[in-house]
């Protein structure tokens, strides 16, 4: 994930069934924006999505 948000700007959300604080910063060190665990609720997954920085735009070549 780390790779894919430096290369590209894209922000990633972890949706896991694991949800203790180790399992969160595992996440977050692997470079997700933000952890949600299953099941998830849509509107926590909806306020990730609107909280998530917006890709800069690239253009590949």
């Amino acid at each position: 994930m780390a790779e894919l948000r430096d290369a590209y700007g894209l922000p990633g959300i972890a949706l896991s069934g694991y949800g203790r604080d180790d399992d969160v910063k595992r996440s977050r060190a692997s470079g997700f924006f933000t952890h949600l665990t299953k099941p998830v609720e849509i509107h926590a997954l909806e306020a990730a999505i609107a909280a998530a920085p917006h890709p800069a735009a690239h253009h590949v070549a």
